[in-house]
C-alpha cells in the first residue's frame, strides 16, 4: 500500500489480504510489513496503553510518548489481552504500521469485531468482524466513559 489514507483504510486493507504478506510504505522507513506483536502486561515507557471495557466493546487507547515510535522497537512491545466476545475499538494517534499490526494481532486472537476510531466521522469504522452484529465499514458510535 502506498499513499496517504485514514487508519481505518489501512486496517481494512490488511484484513483483505488475510495471512498473505502485506507491505506498506512509510516515508521514514520505506517498504515495511506490520511487525509481529505479542500479548502481555509489560509496557515500555514509549507507549501508554489504556483499556476501557464497556457492555459490548473494549476501547484500547494507545498514546505514544513523545509522539514517535521507532519501528525497530515493535518486537519489544506487548499489548493487553482483551475479551474476545466483545468488539474492540483501536483509539489514539499511531503510525499505520502499528494499526495494521494491532488489527492482525487481535483478529488472530478471535476478537468479535475490530474498529478504528475516526474522530472526523464521529465514531469508529469496523475493519473486521466475526459476528452479525457489525459488518465491515459500519460506523459505530464511541462508547461513553
Amino acid at each position: 500500500v502506498y499513499g496517504r489514507g485514514p487508519n481505518w483504510l489501512y486496517g481494512t486493507l490488511v484484513m483483505q489480504v488475510g495471512e498473505q504478506p502485506f507491505y506498506q510504505f512509510d516515508p521514514r522507513l520505506g517498504w515495511i510489513a506490520p511487525p509481529p506483536l505479542q500479548i502481555g502486561t509489560q509496557v515500555g515507557p514509549e507507549v501508554q496503553i489504556k483499556t476501557h471495557v464497556h457492555d459490548d466493546t473494549t476501547v484500547l487507547t494507545v498514546n505514544i510518548v513523545p509522539k514517535y515510535l521507532d519501528y525497530t522497537q515493535a518486537e519489544q512491545l506487548t499489548f493487553p489481552a482483551v475479551p474476545i466476545d466483545k468488539g474492540l475499538i483501536l483509539d489514539g494517534v499511531m503510525p499505520h504500521w502499528l494499526v495494521t499490526a494491532l488489527v492482525r494481532l487481535y483478529d488472530n486472537l478471535g476478537v468479535a469485531w475490530i474498529a478504528c476510531h475516526q474522530p472526523q466521522l464521529g465514531g469508529a469504522i469496523v475493519v473486521a468482524s466475526h459476528t452479525s452484529a457489525y459488518h465491515f465499514s459500519d460506523l459505530i458510535p464511541m462508547p461513553h466513559s
